[in-house]
C-alpha cells in the first residue's frame, strides 16, 4: 500500500502538489504584517465558503444566490450559544452545522424541484425572510445592533492571542474544504452530480435519483458554509444580520466561484484568493467615497472572463499546469509491479442475462389520460425475451406515451405493467424504474454534452457498481462495442448527429437494462448511418437484449423488427408480423398509406 504512495509521490502528478501545499502553509511565515494576516484571513474563509457553493453551482448547476442563509445560520447559532449560554464554539459549530443541515433538508426538497431561475429566487427569498427574523427578534439577536462577542483567547472557542494562530486554523479549513470537493469530483456521487447538472431527465434514465443528489449537493453545501460563518464571527467578533446574511455577499461568493470556474473543484478557492485582495484593495484605496464601484469592477472582470475563458480562470490554470507535470521528471523508486499480476477480468457481459423464452414485458390495460384527452387507451401487449417489437403508428398516436408510462415518466391512469414477472409499481420516479431494468434513448438525443463520451457511459455505469474501476471497464467495452471507442475523450456536443445517437444507445445498456426502449433512433440519420444503425440493433439482440423500437423509417424497420405493433388514437388496431402488418387494410388506411407498396414490397424480399 505505501510503496504504491511512494510511486506517486515520485512521479510529478505526486510531488507538485505536495509542494504547492507546503508552499501554501509557508504563506502566512511571511506575513507579518496586520494587514496581510487580516487579507488572507478573509481569502481563506470566502475560498472555503466559494467552494461549498461551487459543489451545489458547479457540480450540480443549481445556483443559490440566498446562500448567506446558512452562512449567517451558522454565525448567530454558534454565537448566540456562547454569548447567552456559554456554550463553547467548538460544541457551538455542530449545532450550526446541524441547523443548517435541517434548513437545507427543509427548502431543498420543494425548491430543488424548481428549474431555470426559480430556485434561485428561492433562495433569495428564504435569506431575505431570515434576515428580518433576525432583525426583528431583538430580545435574542439584539436585532440590526448586532451581537459583539467577548474576546476569550482559548482554543475551545476558536480565539487566539495571537492571530497567527487563527490564520493557520483559516488555511486549514479551505484545504479541508477544497479537500471534499476534490474527493466529491472523483467518486461516484460526483459522476452523478455531473450527469444531473447536464439533464436532470436524462439522468433519471440511467438510474439517478436526481432529486437525492441535488438534496446531498444542497446539505454539504450548506454544512460547510455554516462552518465558514462561525470562523467569521469568531475572527470579527461581531455579526449583524446585514453582514451574515445579506444578499450582497451571496451575490459575491457565486461570482469569486463563477470568475474562478465553478465546475472545477479548485476554481471557486482560486476566484475567492484572487477577488478578495481586489475587494480589499478597494474598500481601504476608495473607502466611502465611491460606494458600490467595486462592484463594477467584478462585473467588468466576470464579462471579460465569462468571454475569454469560459471555464473560467481555472482552465487557463489547467493548462499550464498539465504543461509543467509534462517538462517535469519522475525520480525511480525501485517499485515493480507484482509477479504473476494479471489484467482485470473482463465483464460477463454488457447485455441481458438469457433467461427463459417468456415474455419480459407485459402491457395490460394500460391507459394514460390527460384530463379529457386519452393518449394511451386500453392497450395490451407482450413483448418476449430477445425479440425486437417495433412500435409506428402516425404523430400523436401515443408511441412516446406510452415509452413515458413504461419508464415512469408519466403516472399510469389505468392497467398494469409487468417486467420480468414483477409489478411495477403505477407511480414510480425514472430512476426506479432504470434500477429494475427498463434503459431508455429519447426522441431528441440528449447525451450530457459538456461531459466526455466516456465520463457519459461512466454515469450510466456507475448504477450497477460502485467500483470506478468496474464502471470504466463497462464503459470501454459498450463503446467499444459500438464503435465508439476512437472517440471517448471527444466532448458529447462534439460529435455528430449518428454518433450522439449511439452514446445514447451506449449510455443506456451501461445500465445493464433487461429490455431497452428505443425511441426513433434512426430518425434525421442518412441511408448509410441508417445502415450502420441497422447493423447496432442486430448486434445488440444478438447479445441477448429485447428491444422495443419506435421508428417513422417504415422500411428500416421492416429489415430488424421481428413483430410490429400499430397505434392509433392510443389504441392498438394492429399486432404482427412485418409482412401481416403491411398487409392489414386498417394500417394502410391510418399509416402507411402512399408508402404501402413499397413497404410491402420490403416485407415480402
Amino acid at each position: 500500500m505505501f510503496g504504491g504512495r511512494f510511486v506517486i509521490l515520485a512521479t510529478p502528478r505526486g510531488y507538485v502538489p505536495a509542494a504547492l501545499l507546503v508552499l501554501l502553509y509557508a504563506c502566512p511565515l511571511v506575513a507579518r504584517s496586520t494587514f496581510l494576516q487580516h487579507l488572507l484571513i478573509l481569502m481563506f474563509i470566502y475560498a472555503s465558503v466559494a467552494t461549498a457553493w461551487g459543489i451545489l453551482g458547479g457540480f450540480v448547476g443549481q445556483y443559490s444566490i440566498g446562500h448567506s442563509m446558512f452562512f449567517g445560520i451558522g454565525a448567530y447559532t454558534a454565537t448566540l450559544l456562547l454569548v447567552k449560554l456559554g456554550v463553547p464554539t467548538v460544541v457551538g459549530i455542530w449545532a450550526g452545522v446541524a441547523l443548517a443541515i435541517v434548513l437545507a433538508c427543509v427548502i431543498g426538497y420543494p425548491c430543488l424541484r424548481l428549474r431555470g431561475p426559480f430556485f434561485s429566487l428561492a433562495t433569495i427569498a428564504v435569506a431575505e425572510v431570515l434576515r428580518l427574523l433576525v432583525m426583528s427578534w431583538r430580545s435574542l439577536t439584539e436585532g440590526s445592533m448586532g451581537l459583539f462577542i467577548p474576546s476569550r483567547p482559548t482554543w475551545m472557542n476558536l480565539m487566539f492571542a495571537d492571530r497567527m494562530a487563527f490564520l493557520y486554523v483559516a488555511l486549514t479549513f479551505m484545504v479541508i474544504c477544497v479537500t471534499i470537493s476534490l474527493f466529491i469530483a472523483r467518486s461516484r456521487l460526483g459522476h452523478q452530480m455531473r450527469c444531473t447538472r447536464e439533464d436532470p431527465d436524462a439522468a433519471e434514465a440511467i438510474g439517478i435519483n436526481t432529486t437525492f443528489i441535488k438534496l446531498s449537493a444542497l446539505v454539504i453545501s450548506a454544512s460547510m458554509t455554516a462552518i465558514g460563518g462561525v470562523l467569521f464571527a469568531q475572527y470579527l467578533l461581531f455579526i449583524d444580520p446585514d453582514s451574515v446574511f445579506s444578499i450582497e455577499f451571496s451575490i459575491y461568493v457565486a461570482m469569486m466561484a463563477i470568475i474562478g470556474g465553478m465546475a472545477h473543484p479548485i476554481g471557486p478557492a482560486v476566484g475567492a484568493l484572487l477577488l478578495t485582495p481586489i475587494q480589499e484593495t478597494l474598500h481601504g484605496w476608495l473607502g466611502g467615497s465611491y460606494q458600490g464601484l467595486y462592484g463594477v469592477v467584478y462585473g467588468t472582470m466576470l464579462i471579460v472572463i465569462v468571454m475569454t475563458l469560459p471555464g473560467g480562470i481555472i482552465g487557463w490554470l489547467v493548462v499550464g499546469y498539465r504543461r509543467l507535470l509534462e517538462i517535469l521528471p519522475a525520480f525511480p523508486v525501485g517499485h515493480r509491479d507484482a509477479p504473476g499480476a494479471k489484467p482485470a477480468s473482463p465483464l460477463v457481459s454488457m447485455q441481458a442475462v438469457r433467461e427463459s423464452d417468456g415474455p419480459i414485458l407485459e402491457v395490460s390495460g394500460v391507459s394514460k389520460r390527460f384530463g379529457g384527452l386519452v393518449a394511451v387507451n386500453d392497450l395490451s401487449m407482450a413483448i418476449r425475451r430477445r425479440e425486437i417489437v417495433g412500435l409506428i403508428g402516425p404523430n400523436g398516436s401515443g408511441k412516446t406515451t406510452l415509452f413515458n408510462v413504461i419508464t415512469g415518466a408519466l403516472t399510469l391512469s389505468e392497467g398494469e405493467i409487468i417486467l420480468a414477472g414483477v409489478r411495477l409499481p403505477k407511480t414510480r420516479a425514472p430512476h426506479v424504474a432504470a434500477k429494475l431494468g427498463v434503459a431508455r434513448t429519447f426522441q431528441l438525443v440528449r447525451p450530457f454534452n459538456q461531459l466526455s463520451v466516456f465520463d457519459n457511459v461512466v454515469g450510466a455505469a456507475l448504477m450497477a457498481t460502485d467500483s470506478a474501476i468496474q464502471a470504466s471497464e463497462t464503459a470501454s467495452q459498450v463503446l467499444d462495442s459500438l464503435g465508439l471507442g476512437h472517440l471517448q475523450e471527444k466532448q458529447a456536443r462534439e460529435l455528430s448527429l449518428g454518433d450522439r445517437k449511439r452514446l445514447e444507445i451506449a449510455r443506456a445498456l451501461a445500465t445493464h437494462p433487461k429490455i431497452l426502449l428505443l425511441d426513433e433512433v434512426m430518425s434525421g440519420l442518412t441511408p448509410q448511418e441508417v445502415d450502420v444503425m441497422l447493423s447496432v440493433i442486430r448486434d445488440i439482440q444478438a447479445g441477448g437484449m429485447t428491444i422495443l423500437l419506435v421508428e417513422h423509417l417504415i422500411h428500416a424497420i421492416i429489415k430488424v423488427a421481428d413483430r410490429i405493433v400499430v397505434l392509433q388514437h392510443g389504441e392498438k388496431i394492429a399486432d404482427g408480423t412485418p409482412q401481416a402488418v403491411v398487409n392489414d387494410a386498417r394500417v394502410v388506411e391510418a399509416y402507411l398509406g402512399k408508402r404501402y407498396r413499397k413497404a410491402q414490397s420490403l416485407a415480402t424480399a
